[in-house]
């Protein structure tokens, strides 16, 4: 599998993080020297430290005066939290619950734990576990924390949950859904410090960050036959590898079925959906930013420039001056054949669909994204789909006007029909096509007869633009109303117009080599030309003639687009 990516430039270094650059790290060294090393994976460590962000929770007592050193130390001290799934965390999102992780951190921790395994098995039992459940015909997310019975530490920390929220003190169990866990998360926290007092310095935790991430990698590089660790190691060293990498440090099970499926199926649209609507199962708004993020480094646009801002990532790929967001016709075809493919979730019927509402702001219970205030770096990663797709938009109205279109598309006028979903998408083409005009991409084995109905009620002036994917034919028995359609087929690098009755085609050039030509039509030789004549079939004209060699292996199709006339091609 061979995918268009550009490598960071490496100096003489492994795929992956060296013992010596964690070294240097671990002695403080600048991370300049770290990045001559390695630029892939100094780009990795930073952009994942920068969207882990460094656990600080604690703040400056009320009415006290703190001095410069004091504030510098409370800056740079960690303290044990719960992250938005319940789950114990400490410094840069190191999982307390995780033994791998626990082994390399204990010896960093201030005080160090006098029995770490202890320790380990004490935080496991605080860790929530994230269920869904089935309301009716809805499902919903909900964290629980087991009761361990005859334990101090349950006890410690249900007894103020229990009050505020008048539960019984009886039961076996803390059920939350996501607004309740994040209402209860100050007083989670507060019952882990006590539980658990060790902090983290922020040299420690960059220290851990690097050795975390060279075991990762170390990981991933190794592995042979687990496609979750295999689609990584595809785009180590390039950008693309910085957002997988990021996703799997978060959590490896976000490199799931979705994007293993189109990692297999190489499609990068579909990739790139995954990392940005689908890996947020639980449509919390901080991890919606930094999905965002990892999807605008990853790159929706094989020939993208890609800039260095990790901290602005909208402009990664972004420069208007420098028109960066190019495409081809075959991957903007591809692009419209999979926004409009199946995807059903939450409702939703496609991919376009689910972007839609995901953008709405609805899963996350608020109007608008892009009016979000918090987190306040929001508008650096999140431009909206409108603006990130435009770039295939515009390359497709380019070569519809090259094949003679006249209008521009917008993106809501531009539909893709298939096997799937050929009968609900009929109105919603219906729909559209009484304000302006609209291009229908029929994939291969779709014909046009779920139209009939619809393009009687648009205007005279409005016409249909229907486009043959590759391989694709169409019957046009039966149609009334041809001054409303536009024909037009997918050459190798272009879009052909097949048919229109203001420009009929007289015939159309062929070349064959030592093939017989048989069925209704005149071959001129010296010309190299076929002549498809009328026939009649039921009082209509041929919808298309098929010409195959003495073997009977199909040669060409003539379509004909027209009902009228002594010559049809």
């Amino acid at each position: 599998m061979n995918w268009n990516v550009k490598k960071f430039e490496e100096k003489n270094t492994p795929k992956f993080l060296s013992f010596e650059v964690i070294k240097r790290v671990i002695d403080n060294k600048e991370d300049k020297e770290t990045k001559k090393e390695n630029e892939f994976s100094y780009q990795a460590r930073m952009f994942i430290k920068d969207f882990e962000g460094f656990s600080k929770t604690k703040d400056k007592p009320k009415n006290y005066q703190e001095t410069v050193t004091e504030k510098e130390k409370r800056e740079n001290t960690a303290y044990a939290y719960c992250d938005s799934e319940g789950i114990p965390t400490i410094g840069y999102g190191f999982n307390l619950t995780d033994f791998s992780v626990f082994e390399i951190l204990k010896d960093y921790l201030h005080p160090k734990p006098n029995n770490w395994l202890e320790t380990l098995e004490q935080i496991k039992d605080l860790k929530f576990e994230k269920k869904e459940i089935k309301k009716g015909e809805k499902k919903k997310i909900v964290y629980v924390l087991n009761k361990f019975f005859n334990n101090e530490e349950w006890k410690k920390i249900t007894q103020e949950i229990h009050k505020n929220h008048q539960k019984k003190e009886n039961q076996e169990s803390l059920s939350f859904d996501k607004a309740e866990l994040d209402k209860n998360i100050k007083t989670l926290n507060s019952t882990l410090q006590s539980l658990f007092p060790h902090t983290l310095s922020r040299d420690a935790s960059e220290k851990i960050i690097a050795t975390l991430l060279f075991e990762k990698i170390k990981t991933i590089t190794n592995a042979n036959t687990s496609t979750r660790e295999r689609v990584i190691k595809t785009f180590l060293g390039s950008s693309e590898g910085v957002a997988l990498l990021s996703l799997y440090y978060n959590r490896p099970s976000l490199i799931g079925e979705g994007l293993k499926g189109a990692y297999e199926e190489k499609n990068r649209f579909k990739m790139w959906f995954e990392i940005r609507y689908n890996s947020n199962k639980g449509k919390d708004i901080g991890i919606a930013k930094r999905r965002f993020a990892e999807s605008n480094v990853f790159g929706l646009f094989e020939n993208t420039k890609r800039g260095e801002g990790y901290k602005n990532t909208a402009k990664w790929g972004f420069d208007d001056k420098e028109n960066t967001n190019t495409a081809g016709l075959k991957e903007t075809i591809r692009f419209f054949i999979s926004l409009h493919s199946k995807f059903e979730k939450e409702g939703c019927k496609s991919y376009f669909e689910y972007v839609k509402y995901y953008e709405s702001g609805e899963p996350f219970g608020l109007n608008q994204l892009k009016d979000i205030k918090e987190p306040k770096d929001f508008a650096h990663h999140y431009k909206p789909y409108e603006e990130v797709f435009s770039p295939f938009v515009k390359k497709f109205n380019d070569e519809m006007k090259k094949a003679g279109c006249q209008c521009d598309f917008d993106l809501e006028d531009i539909f893709v029909v298939n096997q799937y979903n050929i009968l609900r998408i009929a109105k919603e083409i219906e729909t559209e096509s009484q304000d302006g005009e609209v291009a229908v991409i029929l994939e291969k084995g779709t014909g046009i007869g779920f139209l009939r109905q619809g393009i009687t009620k648009i205007q005279n002036n409005k016409t249909w633009h229907i486009i043959l994917t590759y391989d694709n034919h169409i019957d046009c028995l039966g149609f009334e109303y041809p001054q409303k359609l536009a024909f037009y087929a997918l050459e190798e690098n272009q879009i052909i117009k097949l048919r229109g009755c203001d420009n009929p085609l007289i015939h159309q050039s062929f070349s064959f080599k030592d093939r017989t030509v048989s069925g209704l039509a005149q071959y001129d030789t010296n010309g190299q030309h076929i002549h498809c004549f009328k026939s009649l079939f039921g009082n209509r004209c041929s919808p298309n003639l098929l010409i195959s060699n003495e073997c009977l292996e199909p040669i060409a199709t003539i379509y004909n687009l027209r009902s009228e006339g002594d010559n049809n091609a």
